[in-house]
């Protein structure tokens, strides 16, 4: 995604996509770059999968991916301005929103009928009619735009961008009726209960918000560089993706780790979802490792298959029935086997 705090054409004089740079780019922020560069076209087919299966070319540089509870899904399109759609369990994709400049992540309301797109290069994130497929108006953001979500009832959503800080959205009003400041970019954001937690990459932390009190109530010091987050089913694990190369476990109630990082060998943790119908965990990597996705039991804490996809796998999401995909920003999406 873009850069942090730094125009993007800083990087138009490179020939390779770099692994790291901290202060400038780093796994949180490529897209931009991968604009400016063209970094990586193939779409080669690949054999049968233990973990994979029908891999599906997109164009445009897929990255972010959202499903929404009645089965849309939506992908977003970096280099395009688009948003992709299908209707699961269909795997036919095709550019069907048009929306802001480096679209990224993604969230549904409850009832799928609105979409919010972080639109980062706009400044903004963009409101899409689902039925429509149409983006019908913005909301601006102090900032590039990364991360959104949505609290329950549909009329606030959060939103993180670059100048480090979580802002709260009163939707019909457009109004900011909170903020908080973060160490670093909040690039993962989950909600349980009355609590909002976010990753807050080179910060190293997970903050925990209160949506009541609209106050921080915790901040957990979890080392690396925490990216995506999921949760247990009883709420009282968190599960985090971690560009330093593991995956790690909190306890969520006492705010401990539990038990070692899970190493991710030669690798790195940057997207992670927990599939409905198994129980597992699925962790991406980037273009780190060659592009892997991994397979995780949560019970053991422990890696039970992996896969190179090549490329770079971003974000890993489930339907309730657990249909998956990882969009690739190389121009496919992978549907998980």
């Amino acid at each position: 995604m873009p850069v942090e705090g730094t125009d993007p054409l800083t990087f138009s004089n490179l020939t390779t996509c770099p692994m790291r740079n901290y202060q400038s780019f780093s796994i949180i922020c490529p897209l931009t770059l991968l604009l400016s560069l063209g970094c990586g076209s193939s779409t080669e087919p690949h054999g049968p999968q233990p973990i994979l299966g029908d891999r599906v070319t997109l164009t445009g540089q897929p990255y972010g991916a959202a499903i929404s509870s009645t089965g849309v899904a939506y992908i977003t399109l970096g280099s395009a301005a688009q948003l992709a759609r299908t209707d699961l369990p269909s795997q036919v994709f095709a550019p069907a929103v048009s929306v802001g400049t480096a679209p990224s992540e993604l969230a549904f309301n409850s009832t799928g009928t609105i979409a919010y797109v972080t639109n980062q290069l706009s400044h903004n994130v963009g409101i899409v009619d689902v039925a429509t497929n149409t983006q019908t108006d913005f909301i601006p953001i102090n900032g590039d735009s990364f991360e959104v979500i949505v609290q329950k009832g549909d009329s606030i959503i959060y939103v993180s961008s670059n100048v480090n800080k979580v802002y709260g959205i009163r939707v019909a009003t457009k109004a900011v009726i909170d903020s908080f400041p973060t160490p670093a970019i909040g690039n993962g954001m989950l909600i349980r209960d009355t609590l909002l937690y976010v990753s807050t990459h080179s910060g190293g932390t997970v903050i925990e918000f209160n949506l009541r009190t609209r106050a921080v109530t915790r901040t957990f010091v979890v080392g690396g560089t925490p990216q995506k987050m999921a949760i247990s089913p009883d709420g009282n694990t968190l599960y985090i993706a971690n560009e330093a190369g593991y995956v790690q476990f909190w306890n969520r109630i006492v705010g401990v780790q539990i038990g070692t990082n899970v190493a991710l060998t030669g690798s790195a943790g940057y997207g992670i979802a927990l599939r409905p119908t198994t129980g597992r965990l699925y962790v991406t990597t980037a273009y780190f490792g060659g592009g892997r996705v991994y397979v995780l039991d949560p019970a053991t804490r422990s890696i039970t298959d992996s896969v190179t996809a090549g490329g770079s796998t971003r974000r890993v999401v489930f339907d309730a029935n657990g249909v998956g995909f990882v969009p690739n920003e190389n121009g496919w999406v992978d549907f998980i086997h």
